[in-house]
């Protein structure tokens, strides 16, 4: 049973200071026994969703002690998104997440305390206090000031709801005169609270309901009705319930980690992707994921956006409902409970409140409680009055709205589309993903393609946008506002909203590195990683280029082939120390904002922070491990593993590797986008000095197949078996990173390869693998190699896959004693294949519909292609081909191998290089 924290400073003789100075805060005698509960709140006069909560730490607190703990306030910082927007304070908003997550981490540490209770509410300081809690993992509570009522107005008799985002559109809008403006000013934010639409401190809120660490209503509960008083009082006296479960009984389930767990993030985004939520969403689960040490990325939100339906559209989406009505249908667990009966929610996760989320979603979904005071619960309405004070009227609707046809909510089978409301698109332009609220755009222009406007900044695009320089038909490229860029990945709410205000939201779209309001409605895609700043292939847009968008199939593409992008790649990186940097663009960046760049990582890690950045190893540490000055903080780390052998791991935006340094030999590679590896490594496989290893992409080298002359040496050449050197590394500016072996000329392999060679292996990870085999004669005398990447690539089933690219080729068919046949049609396996296929061209594809995949191969410096399958008989007699997933380890792999042999052997001239390059790509089919 754990002791309580806060004993280290309140217990045992030496802690008698520290106890003189908890007595000076009002402690006594009987208070060093009750566990002591810390209250992070956020209360400011700068923010509406915040002015009201003066009191409410006070009121916590109060609470606390009735129920039998010791509470200590202290307060955080808080942004205001909407007056931070559109001039340089909006540079502060994201990094400002990170300095309160820092903050409450400071003082719960600092004191001991033994729980918390977080009162957050607005863009930043929800996802803050979240990462915070998901560090410390001590029994916590969130509790937030909840939304402010919609703005009205009457115009020409009529009842229109409005938000924030309506005022700043209608002040750009000629169409609206003076006084309409100030009457939209006056009306818009009536009362204390968040902003009354699905923007992110409201998403935010909400997704802490899902996630299982807040009390039901907390996301849609109105800031001004007298029922969220109530939700503050069982805050307190919950956290105080759990801090005794954990510390007293054991119960780890009411930790943070425990609840926050790989499912609670499912369903989290579930719901997210349902409600149509905020896009800066992503980026904080993101971050919060990574608090929690759950390994939970982009790709899981790809994939969960292709199979959660759309149910909920407000505003911004659209003027009709606001949170208001989202509570009035029955708020988060209504959402919850319409997915449950989908299928689409984990039910067996622990809550702060319940046993399991399921437990939770049946006492408080509308639809299937019978409960009196859930249903009253959730019929409390605005009271139409504007206030600055919580807690301040009890009106509520008549009845609750349960239509999940034409409702604020609506079932599975009405959904407003099977696709959810944010998606993650994929492309050239994006390697790493980026994201784009479905639920805000049109679903006219789902596909656009149009020629780029380049900016490089926030206030240039603006500029154009006001100027009447962007016309229907454009997209508007926004660059070097990310996290590094920027520095601190500033919204775009102003370009969005002037873009609807010059009538052009439904006919223009806007790609940025940068972010977006959770006002923001249009074809807005934002998060685009890698950033400009990072080597992203954004910054190498360039005016009239094409950018093609096509959200049903989630790609996103400059039009411009891998040759000139490469060039332009290359020219951009000979500008040196000014590559990669905003050429025109003016902007002062003080020291707290590049103290955050210097460590900010992509945003498709969550923007979060990684120290490692900038630490370095000491002359000390590299004299005791000299692979550590090869190491990349953040990307690139060595290690001995499995038959003490030293592996290289490569893990970036794009993709995760490991290399082990014997044979060069790398072992496994999956890109981000992928649930699945592309490289396969066989669960039977030999990992000892001098083995070769059953998977993975092996070097064959100088010979392929057994040698020419001496039967005793090994099949395959000598090089995938003896260790190589590290001889250099590098995180390039495209985002990926590059690691270079070298196996020398020694002793050792002039035994059996009479020529002094160099043979040198460059392997460069991102969402692609990229291998480069260079040999160079050092000698004096040609020399005559053959080589192969013997790649063995992971698949659903062998015989499912086909193979194309290969159509008319020559090949050996080793199966059949070398017999030479033409190829007709795509390769099919439905046997033992070992094929050498000669004179092949640059590229061949695996079609895997079992995986909804295609993996291409494209080499240079290679004509020869091995196709290989053992199938039943063979692999048996292998003995380490192991069982895989299926039982049939062998029927998940097959190897495509860039090779030279044959008729295809190679001859290196003195002093000269011969390289073989293989590039290996994923796309969906």
């Amino acid at each position: 049973m754990p002791d309580y924290r806060s004993w280290t400073t309140t217990r045992g003789r030496n802690m008698a200071g520290a106890r003189a100075l908890w007595r000076a805060t009002g402690m006594k005698d009987g208070d060093f026994s009750k566990p002591i509960i810390a209250i992070a709140n956020s209360f400011t006069q700068f923010v509406p969703g915040h002015v009201h909560l003066k009191d409410m730490g006070q009121l916590v607190a109060r609470e606390i002690e009735a129920a039998g703990g010791v509470a200590k306030e202290f307060n955080t910082i808080a942004v205001d998104d909407g007056i931070a927007m559109g001039h340089g304070g909006m540079l502060y908003s994201l990094p400002s997440r990170d300095l309160i997550a820092d903050s409450v981490e400071y003082m719960v540490n600092a004191h001991c305390a033994d729980a918390l209770v977080c009162i957050s509410n607005c863009d930043k300081i929800t996802p803050g206090m979240l990462n915070a809690a998901l560090r410390l993992n001590i029994p916590t509570v969130f509790v937030s000031g909840g939304p402010m009522e919609a703005g009205k107005v009457i115009w020409e008799s009529k009842t229109i709801k409005l938000d924030l985002v309506d005022a700043m559109v209608s002040a750009a809008d000629p169409a609206f005169s003076d006084k309409q403006v100030n009457e939209l000013e006056r009306s818009a934010c009536p009362t204390c609270g968040s902003c009354s639409g699905m923007f992110t401190a409201n998403s935010m809120n909400c997704l802490t309901e899902a996630l299982g660490l807040s009390l039901p209503g907390n996301g849609s509960l109105l800031a001004t009705h007298a029922d969220r008083k109530n939700l503050f009082l069982a805050a307190a006296r919950l956290v105080v319930k759990n801090a005794r479960r954990y510390y007293e009984h054991n119960d780890t389930s009411v930790l943070p980690r425990a609840i926050a767990s790989f499912d609670a993030f499912e369903n989290a985004v579930a719901l997210d992707i349902a409600m149509g939520g905020s896009t800066n969403t992503v980026l904080h689960l993101l971050a919060a994921a990574h608090e929690a040490g759950v390994d939970f990325t982009m790709a899981d939100i790809d994939r969960m956006s292709r199979r959660v339906p759309h149910l909920s559209k407000v505003a911004p989406s659209i003027q009709t409902y606001h949170m208001e009505d989202v509570h009035r249908a029955g708020g988060v667990m209504a959402i919850l409970g319409e997915l449950e009966r989908g299928g689409l929610v984990h039910r067996d996760l622990p809550t702060v409140l319940c046993k399991s989320m399921g437990e939770q979603i049946d006492t408080y979904d509308i639809r299937r409680t019978t409960d009196k005071d859930v249903k009253e619960y959730f019929r409390a309405a605005p009271g139409g009055v504007l206030t600055q004070t919580a807690f301040s009227q009890s009106r509520r609707f008549a009845t609750l709205d349960d239509d999940r046809v034409n409702g604020c909510l609506h079932d599975i089978e009405h959904a407003y589309s099977k696709d959810g409301g944010l998606a993650v698109l994929y492309g050239n332009l994006a390697a790493d993903g980026c994201i784009v609220k479905t639920a805000g755009v049109d679903e006219s222009i789902w596909t656009f393609s149009g020629p780029a406007r380049v900016f490089e900044s926030q206030d240039a695009a603006v500029e154009a946008i006001l100027g009447d320089r962007i016309v229907a038909g454009d997209v508007v490229v926004i660059l070097y506002e990310g996290p590094r860029g920027g520095p601190g990945m500033q919204e775009m709410l102003y370009p969005t909203s002037y873009l609807k205000s010059k009538g052009l939201g439904k006919v223009c779209a806007l790609v940025t590195d940068g972010r977006f309001s959770g006002g923001t409605s249009g074809l807005s895609i934002g998060h685009a990683s890698p950033e400009a700043a990072e080597g992203g292939t954004i910054g190498l847009v360039q005016e009239g280029d094409i950018i093609e968008i096509d959200i049903p199939n989630r790609s996103i593409n400059v039009a411009l082939s891998d040759a000139e992008i490469e060039r332009r790649r290359a020219v951009m990186d000979a500008k040196g120390a000014h590559a990669w940097k905003p050429v025109n663009r003016v902007r002062a960046v003080s020291h707290a904002l590049r103290a955050y760049a210097a460590m900010a990582t992509s945003a498709a890690f969550g923007a979060v922070r990684d120290v490692s950045l900038v630490e370095h190893p000491s002359e000390a540490q590299i004299h005791a491990d000299p692979l550590s000055r090869f190491a990349i903080p953040g990307q690139l780390s060595f290690r001995e593993g499995a038959g003490g052998l030293s592996y290289a791991d490569i893990d970036n935006h794009g993709g995760r590797a490991t290399i082990c340094l014997q044979g060069a030999h790398v072992v496994s590679f999956r890109p981000k986008s992928q649930q699945e590896p592309v490289v396969w490594v066989s669960d039977a496989a030999k990992f000892a000095p001098g083995k070769s290893i059953r998977g993975g992409a092996p070097v064959c080298w100088p010979w392929f197949g057994a040698h020419a002359s001496e039967a005793s040496f090994p099949a395959h050449g000598f090089a995938r078996t003896v260790p190589w050197t590290v001889v250099g590394s590098r995180k390039r500016n495209d985002a990926k990173t590059e690691l270079t072996l070298q196996l020398a000329d020694s002793e050792q392999t002039r035994k059996q390869w009479p020529h002094a060679t160099r043979l040198t292996l460059t392997v460069i990870v991102g969402d692609k693998l990229e291998l480069q085999l260079a040999t160079t004669n050092l000698g004096d005398q040609s020399m005559q190699i053959g080589e192969a990447l013997h790649t063995y690539l992971q698949i659903s089933d062998v015989g499912s896959v086909k193979i194309t690219g290969l159509e008319g080729c020559t090949f050996h068919d080793k199966v059949d004693n070398f017999a030479r046949k033409k190829q007709s049609g795509a390769i099919a396996l439905k046997s033992e294949v070992d094929r050498v296929y000669v004179n092949t061209p640059a590229a061949c594809v695996i079609e895997d519909a079992g995986l909804n995949r295609r993996i291409r191969i494209a080499k240079t410096g290679s004509l020869s292609t091995i196709v290989w399958t053992p199938w039943t008989e063979k692999a048996g007699q292998m003995g380490d081909m192991g069982k895989g997933k299926s039982g049939t380890g062998w029927r998940e792999m097959v190897c495509v191998e860039s090779a030279n042999a044959m008729d295809n052997l190679v001859t290196v001239a003195p002093g000269e290089t011969h390289t073989l390059a293989v590039t290996y790509s994923v796309e969906a089919l």
